[in-house]
């Protein structure tokens, strides 16, 4: 049996470590650095199960395209365990057509990420985001924000994070109402429909898984539904949004300001303007969450091993 992991063993505590180094030959990482993918194939090779850390193939979205060359290499594959809750840079499809399993880690960033969408939604409300980026640029000015008290969260995707967001929400003393695919009762939550949901919402928090079906879910379509000067916070993927038609809301304000993680944040159209926040992705990154993570992380390795 041969793992490779591709993170650094440093990052794993040595009770950990030894679980997993029970398994058989077990190659890890010296960094957490992007590789080249070259490099990555040649380390790979004979591997059994892979262990994956999209940073190290250039974060999600170069993930994509370099995993999918990586294990198109590799013959002798039965697994792959993902550091992350996310599938969307792994070709599904293709794993189930060459029998790999793939085990990823839901749950573990629940807190960490849910915190962060409340932060993030009083950033925008209370305009610390946009004063700061003013006060860096010699230009402040007082912009008018809004409590978050008495004002309804409009929530699309009633996952974990979901969920916990609006637990979050209702201690603030807003109004949650919620959109899901699939039928949910959560206490002192509203479910309604989409067209409801947008029309009623102060905020919006997007929490959908992405995939195929989730692509560009929120388009002009539905932006032209929203409530004029809404917030919408998008920590789940920014492949859930069109961002054509996003840019297009933000500038004649029909959307107040939009928040959203992504690896590239210096092209495309929502680059340069005001009322477009973009952070590098980061909202998992806690101690707790980490440390939940690499638990996880290690059973998968180890069940994917005693499996094949």
């Amino acid at each position: 049996m041969k793992i490779v992991i591709l993170s650094p063993k440093s990052e794993f505590p040595k009770r950990l470590q030894r679980k997993i180094e029970m398994l058989g030959k077990v190659v890890w990482l010296s960094s957490r650095k992007e590789v080249p993918l070259k490099d990555l194939k040649k380390l790979v090779q004979g591997a059994n199960i892979i262990a994956i850390d999209p940073d190290v193939l250039g974060g999600f979205e170069k993930a994509r395209y370099r995993l999918s060359e990586l294990i198109k290499t590799v013959s002798t594959l039965k697994g792959l365990a993902l550091a992350t809750t996310s599938t969307e840079y792994v070709d599904l499809e293709y794993c189930r057509r060459r029998e790999v399993e793939v085990l990823n880690i839901p749950g573990y960033a629940t807190e960490a990420v849910a915190e962060q969408t409340m932060g993030v939604i009083i950033g925008l409300a209370k305009r610390i985001f946009l004063s700061d980026r003013r006060t860096q640029k010699q230009s402040f000015k007082l912009e008018m924000g809004f409590e978050l008290q008495g004002k309804t969260l409009g929530i699309i995707g009633l996952g974990r994070i979901g969920a916990r967001t609006a637990q979050l929400a209702r201690c603030f003393g807003m109004q949650v109402v919620a959109y899901n695919r699939t039928p949910k009762t959560l206490p002192g939550i509203k479910m309604l429909p989409l067209d409801r949901v947008l029309r009623l919402a102060d905020v919006l928090s997007l929490h959908l898984t992405a995939n195929k079906a989730t692509e560009q879910f929120i388009s002009k379509a539905e932006l032209d539904k929203v409530k004029r000067g809404v917030i919408i916070v998008n920590l789940a993927s920014r492949e859930l949004v069109d961002e054509k038609a996003m840019a297009n809301a933000l500038k004649v304000k029909k959307v107040d300001s939009y928040a959203y993680e992504g690896d590239d944040l210096k092209n495309g159209p929502l680059a340069g303007l005001e009322n477009a926040f973009g952070f590098k992705i980061f909202s998992w990154y806690t101690k707790e969450a980490l440390e939940r993570a690499t638990e996880i992380w290690t059973d998968n390795i180890v069940k994917l091993a005693k499996q094949h």
